[in-house]
């Protein structure tokens, strides 16, 4: 039992380090800690439910499995489900290197970023090409995934090169992207480089793609398919939900940054409540997301009510053949006989 109770103590002083490291550390009380890890917990465990049986709904739907768009917008929603699942199933993660989980955590946030914004450009080539007369290339959707790959490696990998670093969060329990700028001013250009590919880059490629999407839809593109239609407006809300819940985490971070551009501080002008309430909406936000899609599609809402049932549903029913022309029938008048002749007969 000695050797139990050591163990034990060890791990609380190891932890109690740990929070002295964290330079937020005087930002939020302890009760403020439990509140809100509290609450990112109920957000992740919610969003891992609705995301579970979304994703089954899609992945099981032969018909919306088959879509391209459906298999982009796949990459996002594991992604978001994945990132919120990760707190919630590892409860006792504290024990391992903050380098280790700010590696994670920063590499599937930006492949969800980044599998959203390739959703957005999808739409946007799709109708580009209907409004051109091209054939969509099936290639599209590897290259998409590629890129999403690609950055959230080197995004998560530069911090471990020296580029950067990671750090608490200001909750002083998760591990993120330090936005705390190195001394030196080479390094201190790379970091600010970095904030702002990763969190305005995205936002200004999603509005134009979702903008131009649309307008090429209402005004150039003669014959629309309703489902694609359908599908875009899912995403301009999958896309707005997401803005207006991750402003204020924004808000508080380019903040941050800006003060020490400006005044060489970390001065956080920005209440505890109201950090702790941005760190929540930017948590739940995949959840709400995700209950907006389902709430407009109602293809995919459709699918998730008869997940379990074995009625065939519209987007499951296969496009029946075309039904073969009959053929005419001759409604020409038989001719008039002569009564004249008859009678003679």
């Amino acid at each position: 039992m000695s050797a139990i109770s050591e163990a034990a103590h060890d791990e609380d002083e190891s932890l109690a380090c740990e929070s002295e490291k964290c330079h937020w550390r005087h930002l939020l009380t302890d009760q403020m800690r439990e509140t809100l890890q509290d609450a990112n917990f109920s957000a992740g465990l919610a969003t891992l439910i609705i995301g579970f049986w979304l994703n089954c709904a899609i992945i099981m739907s032969e018909k919306l499995r088959s879509e391209k768009c459906y298999r982009n917008l796949l990459n996002y929603t594991i992604a978001a489900t994945v990132r919120r699942a990760v707190p919630v199933v590892c409860i006792g993660y504290s024990n391992l290197t903050c380098d280790f989980f700010g590696f994670v955590d920063t590499f599937i946030a930006v492949y969800e970023l980044e599998s959203l914004t390739q959703v957005c450009i999808e739409r946007l080539i799709y109708a580009l090409y209907i409004y051109k007369g091209w054939i969509n290339p099936d290639w599209h959707n590897k290259l998409f995934v590629s890129i999403s790959l690609f950055l959230a490696f080197l995004y998560s990998t530069l911090p471990l090169l020296g580029y950067g670093s990671y750090g608490k969060d200001f909750d002083c329990m998760n591990c993120t992207f330090d936005i705390l700028l190195p001394t030196k001013a080479a390094y201190k250009l790379i970091v600010i480089v970095i904030f702002v590919l990763k969190n305005l880059k995205p936002t200004v490629v999603i509005t134009f793609s979702l903008n131009f999407t649309r307008w090429l839809e209402v005004n150039k593109i003669k014959v629309n398919n309703k489902n694609e239609i359908v599908f875009t407006l899912s995403i301009c809300i999958v896309v707005l939900v997401n803005i207006v819940f991750w402003f204020p985490i924004f808000l508080v971070r380019a903040s941050v940054v800006m003060a020490q551009i400006v005044h060489s501080n970390t001065e956080m002008i920005w209440s505890p409540c109201f950090v702790m309430w941005a760190i929540s909406m930017h948590w739940i936000s995949p959840a709400v997301a995700m209950i907006g899609l389902i709430w407009y599609n109602p293809r995919v809402r459709a699918k998730m009510t008869n997940l379990v049932s074995l009625r065939p549903i519209d987007s499951d029913e296969p496009t029946p053949p075309p039904t073969p022309a009959q053929p005419a029938q001759d409604t020409t008048p038989p001719p008039a006989q002569d009564t004249k002749a008859i009678k003679t007969n």
